[in-house]
């Protein structure tokens, strides 16, 4: 079916079965539709991360020494499970490491391989331990330990072994000093952006939560050692759900296309996918605004007719009025109405405009009166069909011209309007103000010409209703497709005599200039007297081609009473000039 199209620098937006469809760069046709799950942004939360103690080998953090004279308060949450391989009895926690009568000494917290609890001792060497049990899985553990560590405790979290094969995992560890005075939390635990993964050795110390604190702790591992502990959650931008069907037109207006519908319209997007987003973003246009989408014109309650792009206004035509929607520069709100630019005359259907000038040109009316053609402007409208126009114009049922089509054109130094009825076209010249009708061929056949362009390469391009060629407006020639046409030229009417007496009329002379015509040989020629019907037509010979001095002369025309007019009949294919109508006495 008809429709208009829309351009945009990457796509051509055009109307199918009630479908907004785009032709892309690379020739594929996409369709206007809603966003999909995840196709604007897709956002993850920080990706949680612990220091991995579960790595083959000795694994663990060196601590500034932390000296305990009165005691201190150890929380933490272990989570250990003995894995395969040969590994120390004692899996440590936190320990400072000396030597003793034996050899080695310790002061630490440790966990039981074999019994699975956890034990401390102020100084190993001397047997001083307690035992904490703890239950299978995770483990909430507070230690109140009173006394003073013969060692101070500078190692956190180590297995203890070189072949160890158990996990040792520990959350953020809590060690405050009873007196006060050396409270610290080292931070076992990241945060971070999602798909990043941590580099740092630095364990920070929270009480001061700083880089260079002198009481950070170090990783001690030949690489930075960090576990996955739970990826940060996904939160996908939801779907839309705009009803993406039943358009009649489309147009574009800065940078989006407006989609109309009967009772409303929906602008596209132009903002991009982001953080993930799943969209090519060269198809953001085809997706709907996400903040403001849908806008209804609601100055009278009949359906939207058209829409059309004027200047940064989106101009919704409606069959008695029509609304010129402005920018807001509100993402919550980007069109609104602009009552002051209501204009109360309307169209009869989507393809019965077309842009004239700075303004509009089409078919339709006000509330209440009868169809015409008509100048639409913000705010004002003037009709330009004569009388005879709206007497053709209002013999149709309106549902029968819901599909008539304006066309609006410059060449030839005028401004031609084209209205196509569904049994006739018509002309209207701005220059001189007048209609004229247009038909096909040597009877009376509606003229097959439609969609004038004015294409800088070829010309004035035209469409045929009948065959769908396109061709181009050639003013050398009067036929088409090289088959001669039939014209009629009408007078003007004018008077002779008073109405009651019978005056005699002379001679009637003309000019005619031929060019190149080949096929024409004769015009007919008839009056009126009431500009309806038309007496019987007498035949006058031609000149020869290229003989531009012989003039056209009709002998006594006999006589009148009243107004009489005139009418030119002929047949050609190639231009032919008249001039110089003139009746003599």
């Amino acid at each position: 079916k008809r429709t208009k199209f829309a351009y945009s620098r990457l796509t051509t937006a055009f109307i199918d079965s009630g479908l907004v469809k785009f032709i892309n760069s690379d020739g594929s046709i996409t369709e206007f539709k809603n966003w999909a799950e995840g196709e604007r942004y897709n956002v993850f939360a920080d990706d949680s991360y612990a220091v991995n103690f579960s790595k083959t080998g000795k694994t663990y953090i060196s601590i500034p020494p932390f000296n305990m004279v009165n005691g201190l308060i150890l929380n933490f949450t272990v989570d250990y499970e003995v894995k395969t391989g040969s590994v120390s009895n004692r899996q440590y926690i936190m320990y400072g490491a000396g030597s003793g009568s034996s050899g080695k000494a310790y002061s630490g917290a440790w966990i039981d391989v074999e019994d699975g609890y956890v034990y401390y001792s102020l100084n190993f060497e001397e047997g001083e331990t307690q035992a904490f049990k703890l239950s299978d899985g995770i483990n909430n553990v507070s230690l109140n330990i009173a006394g003073e560590f013969k060692y101070p405790i500078t190692y956190v979290c180590g297995d203890g072994t070189s072949t160890g094969g158990m996990r040792n995992e520990l959350s953020d560890l809590i060690i405050y000093d009873i007196a006060g005075g050396d409270n610290r939390y080292y931070k076992m635990t990241m945060d971070i952006e999602h798909g990043e993964v941590p580099d740092t050795k630095v364990i920070l110390d929270t009480f001061t939560d700083a880089e260079g604190s002198t009481k950070n702790g170090t990783l001690n591992t030949t690489s930075p050692n960090w576990i996955l502990l739970e990826e940060g959650e996904q939160t996908a931008s939801p779907a839309t759900e705009y009803i993406m069907n039943g358009f009649i037109d489309v147009c574009r207006n800065r940078e989006r296309y407006i989609a109309l519908k009967p009772n409303e319209f929906i602008i596209s997007s132009i903002t991009a996918p982001n953080n993930g987003g799943t969209l090519d973003p060269v198809f953001t246009e085809q997706r709907p605004d996400e903040d403001s989408a849908v806008y209804t014109a609601e100055n009278t309650q009949d359906d939207n007719k058209a829409v059309f792009a004027w200047d940064s206004f989106v101009v919704v035509m409606k069959r008695t009025s029509i609304e010129w929607f402005s920018l807001t520069g509100n993402a919550g709100n980007e069109y609104a109405s602009n009552t002051g630019m209501i204009t109360s005359c309307g169209i009869v259907g989507t393809h019965a405009v077309s842009e004239y000038g700075d303004n509009f040109v089409g078919i339709g009316s006000p509330a209440g009166d009868d169809i015409g053609v008509y100048i639409l402007a913000p705010n004002q409208y003037k009709m330009i069909s004569n009388e005879e126009i709206n007497l053709i114009l209002n013999d149709y049922k309106e549902s029968e011209l819901v599909n008539v089509v304006v066309n609006a054109i410059s060449y030839d130094s005028d401004e031609w309007v084209y209205i196509h009825l569904p049994n006739e076209t018509f002309v209207y010249s701005t220059a001189n103000q007048s209609w004229s009708k247009l038909k096909t061929g040597l009877d009376d056949d509606v003229w097959r010409g439609i969609d004038l362009c004015n294409n800088p390469e070829a010309g004035i391009t035209i469409g045929d209703k009948f065959q769908g060629n396109v061709g181009v407006l050639n003013d050398a020639v009067s036929s088409q497709y090289g088959n001669p046409i039939e014209f009629e030229i009408y007078t003007k009417m004018f008077q002779v005599g008073n109405g009651r007496v019978p005056q005699r009329m002379g001679s009637l002379s003309f000019n005619t200039v031929s060019g190149y015509e080949n096929y024409a040989k004769n015009l007919w020629l008839s009056f009126t007297s009431d500009g309806v019907t038309f007496g019987n037509e007498m035949m006058i010979p031609l000149p020869a081609k290229y003989d531009y001095t012989k003039a056209n002369l009709v002998n006594n025309l006999g006589v009148a009473r009243g107004d009489i007019g005139f009418k030119i009949r002929g047949q050609i294919t190639n231009g032919l000039n008249i001039c110089s109508f003139t009746i003599g006495g």
